[in-house]
């Protein structure tokens, strides 16, 4: 189980299957998911196949697009939850070392997830340019959702001219 503590040391990290696929990993309740990301944000070791194994799940969920959504979700959950413990200076110095820790290897992974081109977002939103991606991909697949099913209203469309005027077009083909 995923604690509000994420950072917290795990006894018994969950290793990756050797064969994972991406059927395999979204069947996994929400709660394994998070469990199997927390306990493989680095890989636990080396070389070998269980370093050959997280390179396949990693792979995977960059390529799924419900995988990296998913992923996603959990990586803002582990952020918010890391940020807002650090905020307080109520942690213990053991415990707050292995937040730091754990908040890098986080927004590692998230590296790992984020387009090529993201080190320009980056550079454009500063810190906020998750938020803005999330943003993007949110009404993106909203458009996407009202032109499947036909109905696209023209209220609908204030949502995709706001990416225009804000000159997000490029962040918008990145989803």
């Amino acid at each position: 189980m995923v604690s509000n503590s994420p950072w917290m040391r795990v006894k018994n990290p969950q290793a990756i299957p050797e064969d994972v696929t991406s059927q395999w990993l979204i069947n996994l309740s929400n709660e394994e998911f998070a469990s199997l990301l927390r306990d493989n944000l680095l890989p636990m070791e080396p070389t070998g196949p269980k370093r050959a194994a997280w390179n396949g799940y990693w792979e995977l969920i960059q390529t799924e697009h419900r995988l990296t959504s998913r992923a996603e979700k959990v990586l803002s959950r582990f952020l918010s939850a890391v940020e807002a413990a650090l905020e307080t200076g109520n942690l213990p110095e053991a415990e707050h070392r292995r937040a730091v820790k754990f908040q890098v290897h986080v927004e590692n992974s998230w590296e790992r997830l984020a387009p090529s081109n993201l080190p320009s977002i980056r550079k454009r939103f500063g810190p906020n340019a998750r938020v803005i991606m999330g943003l993007v991909e949110a009404i993106v697949e909203h458009r996407e959702e009202l032109e499947h099913t036909g109905s696209l209203r023209p209220e609908d469309e204030i949502l995709w001219q706001v990416i225009s005027r804000l000159r997000l077009e490029s962040v918008a083909r990145l989803v």
